[in-house]
């Protein structure tokens, strides 16, 4: 349980860490690990390439890491690599704060780091068991959880026109029977009644169709109501 104990955060913590590809794509969940203070992110990473062969076929000489401060003590072994490392500058000795050049660089790091948050999210929103404290007992797995969740994120990617060729194509007369069709005209007055009757004081905001002289069209009335 010590091992477990995060004096940053005052509570008991195992943390994993995701690589990931600009289009999102999960290339690696590492860990977990303890957050004693001896495992912080640039030593996770160190051991990380140090151990894990398949974790270095994924780079070529020049390609781009984009990393937080957390990893400066890492950037030696990453630039041995052959890598080219981008990390958010700090202010020099002395100086208040970041020039011109260093702050917009910085600020385009942390929108390309972006996609690490969003997959963070991702895990944590779609499995529920991930945004929860955890059991004791289940510590031995929750690498295996977190793993099992990026495999399944990896699987649906979204796809494109030239990708879904018979996806039917749907006409004006479709969607027309489709939003006002008889059965959409029926149930609007039960609709509204029943919105009343649950809020008397609802508020509706009626539009009339009118033509291209302004004059009033006959037709359908739109009710906007806000539930």
């Amino acid at each position: 349980m010590r091992q477990t104990f995060c004096r940053h955060k005052s509570d008991h913590l195992v943390k994993s860490t995701l690589v990931v590809a600009p289009d999102g794509y999960i290339l690696d969940i590492q860990g977990p690990y303890f957050l004693d203070g001896r495992n912080n992110d640039a030593t996770t990473l160190r051991h990380e390439l140090e151990n894990d062969e398949n974790l270095n076929n994924w780079f070529r000489p020049g390609d781009i890491v984009v990393v937080d401060r957390g990893y400066r003590d890492v950037i030696d072994t990453l630039e041995g690599l052959g890598l080219v490392c981008e990390i958010p500058s700090t202010p020099a000795s002395g100086q208040r704060q970041l020039t011109t050049e260093d702050a917009n660089e910085t600020r385009l790091i942390t929108k390309t780091r972006w996609i690490v948050e969003a997959r963070n999210g991702n895990l944590k929103s779609i499995f529920k068991l991930l945004n929860q404290i955890q059991q004791i007992h289940i510590l031995p797995n929750i690498g295996d959880f977190f793993r099992i969740g990026g495999a399944i994120i990896n699987r649906w990617v979204a796809l494109s026109v030239q990708q879904v060729i018979d996806f039917p194509k749907l006409t004006i007369e479709f969607l027309k029977h489709l939003t006002a069709g008889v059965l959409q005209i029926e149930l609007a007055p039960s609709y509204i009644q029943d919105t009343l009757q649950r809020n008397n004081e609802q508020k509706f905001q009626v539009e009339m169709l009118y033509d291209v002289d302004q004059i009033p069209d006959l037709g359908f009335l739109r009710a906007r109501i806000w539930s």
